[in-house]
């Protein structure tokens, strides 16, 4: 009888196997600290094969301590720290840039650049022109566009410029070039590189998510020149993510895939409009649940 639930929470400074079981009881536990890369200036990046070795040695040692095999499990959920990002080749399975964490500073200035072009400029004007005449959140997310080091878009259009060669290949017709947050590489490594998705809470920390299309921006990413054939399908955050045969005597189904402060939002039950928490981690973040349409900010809040 399959009585748990198997959950990996990868944040910035801890990496966490949790086993609970149908009553919402953690049963287990076992952590790693991964390390940082501060060579630069502005720089702080991650190992993505170090977070995916303690990734994958948090959930052994979790199912190890109770004597579990992964027959016995019913489902894997996974929550990650968001718009953090990674590049790597699907043919080979190996890592073409390290993670660039959502701390990293070091596309200030290009982002700067970017948000200072003449037609970029033309469609804030535009928007706030309309915005007296017509009350629309995609009109008022134009009129205060505005791109930060915060967003993945951002780090990765700064990372392709500087590195040419990545960004020919990148570009190649069938090109074996992934992009993905670190969910993203956690599930195409759980599943053997078959699974290449995000979900839309992860999708939508990227700055590269329209939340009206539910897609991909089509203008976000001709602006930072980001072929749309290296990034991953966007599914539903409770949806079908395959499954991993990597802890041996069966298959566990991965079911479920969360930004982490989305995760933290549902786990203190703010299931309605207007409610709120706030966690105090690595950084301090307030959330909000704003009910079940698109929301624009004029604070510029994300």
């Amino acid at each position: 009888m399959k009585k748990y639930v198997l959950v990996l929470d990868i944040g910035t400074t801890n990496i966490k196997g949790i086993l609970i079981d149908k009553k919402g009881t953690i049963k287990g536990e076992a952590r790693e600290q991964p390390g940082y890369i501060l060579e630069e200036r502005g720089q702080v990046e991650q190992d993505p094969d170090e977070i995916w070795e303690m990734s994958k040695h948090v959930l052994t040692k979790v199912l190890k301590s109770k004597r579990l095999k992964a027959g016995q499990i019913s489902s894997l959920g996974i929550t990650t720290q968001r718009a953090s990002f990674l590049l790597w080749n699907k043919k080979t399975g190996k890592k073409l840039t390290n993670i660039i964490t959502w701390q990293d500073k070091r596309c200030a200035e290009y982002a700067k650049k970017k948000n200072n072009l003449w037609w970029i400029r033309f469609i804030r004007s535009f928007a706030r022109l309309f915005r007296g005449m017509i009350t629309s959140p995609k009109l008022l997310i134009m009129s205060i566009l505005n791109f930060d080091t915060v967003h993945a878009t951002s780090r990765t259009g700064y990372l392709l410029m500087n590195n040419p060669e990545l960004k020919k290949l990148a570009e190649k017709p069938g090109t074996p070039v992934c992009w993905g947050t670190i969910d993203s590489w956690i599930v195409w490594k759980l599943t053997g590189g078959t699974i290449h998705a995000t979900d839309y809470s992860n999708a939508s920390a990227t700055g590269l998510f329209d939340p009206f299309s539910l897609g991909w921006n089509k203008i976000l990413k001709g602006v930072f020149h980001i072929p749309e054939q290296i990034l991953p399908e966007i599914r539903d955050t409770r949806g079908d993510f395959g499954s991993t045969a990597l802890f041996g005597e069966g298959k566990i189904p991965i079911r479920a895939v969360i930004a982490d402060q989305q995760a933290s939002l549902f786990g203190q039950c703010c299931f309605h409009h207007g409610e709120m928490k706030c966690t105090n981690g690595t950084g301090s973040f307030i959330d909000l649940n704003t009910g079940d349409t698109p929301f624009a900010s004029k604070r510029r809040l994300y």
